[in-house]
């Protein structure tokens, strides 16, 4: 008796081409979007980012869980491009909005292999991503 084993199926990599597009896609949105983002929560943490900065433990009696390490982000995009917005308006949430949006386009091409299901569905998220 031989017993059915299936071959499990070959998996080359999203093509780097795609996941490229879908990166400048997803910052095309985002700076479409900027004039209604300047009204949004983007600069929740910035006190205690300037706090942090200065020397302060804003955090040492409570803490909210997760906002630290946003303040201590905030801080460093602070540090960076010294006390401006820019920092905190791009240089925190935009890197980590790109990078699931590719990491969401990698995981739907490895799961379906399809370039273009996985557009359809990633054209989806785009669409929604100004109103989140």
């Amino acid at each position: 008796m031989t017993s059915f084993q299936p071959t499990p199926p070959t998996y080359s990599g999203t093509p780097q081409r795609w996941l490229i597009a879908v990166a400048l896609a997803t910052l095309a949105v985002l700076a479409l979007m900027i004039p209604r983002q300047l009204f949004d929560t983007n600069f929740y943490t910035l006190w205690e980012a300037t706090n942090l900065l200065a020397g302060d433990h804003p955090y040492r009696d409570f803490f909210e869980w997760g906002v630290p390490l946003q303040a201590l982000l905030s801080a460093v995009a602070q540090w960076i491009v010294g006390d401006r917005m820019l920092g905190e308006f791009i240089l925190v949430p935009w890197p980590f909005i790109v990078a699931g949006a590719v990491v969401s386009f990698h995981l739907g091409y490895r799961l379906t292999g399809s370039v273009t299901a996985t557009s359809v569905t990633a054209a989806i998220a785009l669409a929604v991503l100004p109103d989140t």
